[in-house]
């Protein structure tokens, strides 16, 4: 988590690996885990889960040596269901 309020409809990701296996075939692609949400977000969306969207729509910040994503909720191209 960084030290700061997002703006509206914006999420904080957290660089990770799909939880489940997903490998995007085709490049500019990132999974991350949602580690800061703005109080008025949809809903669909939600601390921890995994995401995948495009680098490309997503703006990187470094915080105490951390890569971040920040991410609008409507560029979240898909969130995984954990394998059970």
């Amino acid at each position: 988590m960084i030290p700061a309020r997002l703006y509206n409809g914006y999420l904080l990701i957290y660089g990770a690996p799909s939880i489940t296996g997903i490998v995007p075939n085709s490049s500019g692609f990132q999974f991350g885990l949602v580690n800061q949400i703005y109080d008025n977000v949809s809903g669909d969306v939600s601390l921890n889960q995994s995401i995948m969207f495009r680098y490309d729509d997503s703006i990187t910040v470094t915080y105490d040596g951390q890569q971040y994503f920040l991410l609008e909720e409507q560029k979240v191209i898909l969130i995984e269901n954990p394998l059970s």
